[in-house]
């Protein structure tokens, strides 16, 4: 009579039948599907639309393997061809499951197709836009991979479309990278061209010398929001660019809306430092009067001075807002320190309006060696 089994020998043989089964043969991704469950087909190339996608895909499997993990790091809005990229959602899916095959894996996205892709595909001649997505599958075994894309019908014309279409930066009135003298005034100026109409929202932003020979530190100058339309040229001015430090300073304006992917263009110049030079004092008129063609302008002499330069401003220069030249100046021999407003000079100047005036005494090549403080008049004619 054989022997009955003890628990502990069964469980022997178990196990050994166990290792007696083949390897696990892995799994890998077999198929995929996306599904619009918005039903958003038809697109029109002027309105950004938001859509819901349903992706599913099915798996092959062998023996006895494990859980499996799908993902996909982010999405990619293409051509039919898939060879040019017109937009990316960083954007990661992932889902972790026991396999099986006759259970598909299933993500539900919602996604914006943004105006700035769609103005990008009218560019580029597209009629049909793309949306994919790569889905990998990582078992214990090994990893498989499968692309599943979904498409949208793009219609219209592309007029509708409020996004930038040319921008180009420069200096006003100076060249390209100019060197300046410190406190001189200087502006930038960005010359943008839109399709569509809307508005438009950036800053002009500088970084100063301490930051510009590594990583640039940006500090914001000025908000800009403006209306624009297609079909015209618009110039945007900056404030008056920091003069103050010497060395190397960057310029730049950043679209806030519309968001361009690019990086902005950026311009440089240059403050050298400028030594220190005496102050003229001014006597008359005193700062606030009124005056006339016979008013008397006057300053203290300055010694080895060879001449000396009246200008006129419009703005108050001490709240650095000034245009970069005068509205009205004249040059006064060397041997006076006074003088009047000559009438071809006060026909530059309106009657009722307030002005701010200073003097400059130069030497015989023309360099300023002294300089006065800045007063006020208002022309009565």
């Amino acid at each position: 009579m054989g022997k009955l089994l003890t628990p502990d020998l069964c469980r022997f043989i178990i196990l050994c039948l166990l290792l007696s089964l083949p390897l696990t043969a892995g799994a890998s991704l077999s198929s995929g599907t996306a599904s619009n469950l918005s039903g958003a087909r038809n697109i029109a190339y002027t309105t950004q639309t938001t859509a819901t996608i349903r992706w599913s895909m099915l798996r092959v499997t062998g023996g006895r393997a494990p859980g499996v993990t799908v993902t996909s790091s982010s999405g990619t809005f293409t051509d039919a061809g898939n060879t040019i990229v017109l937009g990316t959602v960083n954007k990661a899916l992932s889902k972790s499951k026991p396999i099986s095959p006759s259970e598909p894996f299933n993500f539900s996205e919602t996604i914006l197709i943004p105006r700035d892709v769609l103005f990008k595909a009218y560019k580029q001649n597209i009629r049909t836009l793309y949306y994919r997505r790569n889905f990998t599958d990582c078992p214990a075994a090994d990893c498989s991979q499968i692309t599943i894309a979904t498409s949208f019908t793009l219609t219209g014309s592309a007029a509708g479309v409020f996004n930038v279409s040319d921008y180009r930066l420069r200096f006003r009135d100076a060249p390209l990278t100019p060197i300046i003298e410190q406190d001189q005034t200087l502006q930038a100026e960005a010359r943008i061209q839109v399709t569509g109409t809307g508005t438009i929202r950036g800053v002009w932003e500088v970084a100063s010398p301490g930051s510009t020979a590594g990583t640039p530190l940006y500090q914001t100058l000025q908000l800009v929001v403006r209306q624009l339309s297609s079909g015209q040229e618009t110039p945007i001015l900056s404030p008056a660019l920091p003069a103050r430090q010497s060395g190397n300073h960057l310029v730049r304006f950043r679209f806030l809306a519309p968001e361009l992917r690019e990086e902005p263009p950026v311009l440089q110049y240059v403050v050298r430092a400028v030594p220190a030079i005496p102050t003229i004092t001014l006597i008359a008129p005193r700062d606030g009067s009124a005056a006339n063609q016979e008013t008397k302008f006057q300053w203290d002499a300055v010694r080895n001075a060879n001449g000396y330069k009246i200008e006129l401003f419009d703005r108050n220069p001490q709240e650095n807002s000034y245009p970069a030249k005068p509205v009205a100046g004249m040059l006064v021999r060397s041997d006076a320190n006074h003088t009047s407003l000559p009438g071809s000079l006060m026909e530059r100047l309106e009657s009722g309006r307030r002005y701010w005036w200073h003097v400059q005494a130069l030497d015989d090549g023309g360099n300023i060696i002294a300089a006065s403080d800045w007063n006020s008049v208002t022309i009565s004619k």
